[in-house]
């Protein structure tokens, strides 16, 4: 079974009851993933990259190949068109989620990976988005003057302006003190590959000028930067918001709530977060998709 799924907007088909709200589209924005059913034997096999996916069925080029087994507990594995594994990937969890829902599971479900230390559990609503409980990767503090010295000059960003740097075990994540700045970054990304991090993300309260303790009624914007793995910016990405959830969290003490988060990418993305306790590195995300290609 093979279907390809995009991101849609939180608030579009709020009124439909699951699974009403997957359907085909020509849907402009947002990450496109092909999403295979496959069987568990040959998710096992290293041959499996033969079958990764240079590009989606028209009118969308997938940026992602995702093989889920079929049967019980479901195994799941995520590369980046380039061939490339990922260790994590939330667009693809959600078009997996879509498409185990779309064979009439209306109960959750439960994705297991090698790298996943426990089972990722994807829940649909009656809203039509899907609720990933994940384990979001914690982040050590650095101070701004520590950071790699070619990582700041390569996003174009002011060691003065940063608010909180965070170096986990895929990547950075640079909050900023002015959520404009997030959108209007232009990486020169030759410099940026140099550094050695599988993404870089960018982040800052919005609403504000002052993203790292001001108002946080505006949520979140970020941007993914991911050019060690051939992707200069990731459209969408649901990893890099769990990562940053733990940290916005921490920054205002917003637990137990849902949280607006913006991906300021050319194509864009929303999703919203909760971080359900400070006790622990659980992250809920919740998000739509659609399926454009059957």
């Amino acid at each position: 079974v093979c279907a390809t799924f995009q991101e849609a907007p939180l608030e579009s088909d709020r009124s439909r009851d699951f699974p009403g709200s997957i359907q085909r589209s020509d849907h402009g924005g947002s990450n496109v993933v092909v999403v295979s059913s496959v069987p568990r034997w040959m998710l096992q096999t290293p041959l499996i990259k033969l079958f990764v996916y240079v590009a989606g069925p028209p009118p969308c080029q997938a940026s992602s190949s995702i093989f889920v087994s079929t049967g019980a507990e479901p195994m799941i594995r995520w590369f980046a068109r380039s061939g490339t594994e990922y260790v994590i990937c939330g667009h693809g969890n959600l078009g997996a989620a879509y498409l185990s829902f779309l064979k009439a599971l209306k109960v959750p479900v439960l994705f297991h990976s090698v790298f996943q230390t426990s089972p990722m559990k994807m829940t649909p609503s009656m809203e039509g988005s899907v609720v990933q409980e994940l384990t979001a990767y914690e982040s050590s503090g650095v101070d701004a003057s520590l950071l790699p010295s070619a990582l700041l000059p390569a996003l174009g960003i002011m060691q003065e302006n940063v608010v909180f740097a965070g170096l986990n075990d895929i990547g950075f994540v640079i909050f900023v003190n002015e959520a404009t700045a997030v959108k209007s970054l232009v990486p020169d990304f030759k410099i940026l590959a140099e550094v050695e991090a599988r993404n870089v993300v960018v982040a800052a309260a919005a609403g504000r000028s002052d993203g790292g303790t001001g108002s946080d009624e505006g949520g979140v914007e970020f941007r993914c930067f991911c050019p060690r793995l051939g992707i200069d910016e990731d459209q969408v990405t649901g990893s890099a918001c769990v990562n940053l959830a733990l940290i916005y969290a921490r920054l205002h003490e917003k637990y137990g709530t849902w949280v607006q988060a913006r991906q300021q990418s050319k194509a864009g993305g929303e999703m919203r977060f909760q971080v359900p306790s400070r006790l622990e590195a659980k992250v809920l995300l919740s998000g739509q998709a659609r399926e454009i290609v059957p």
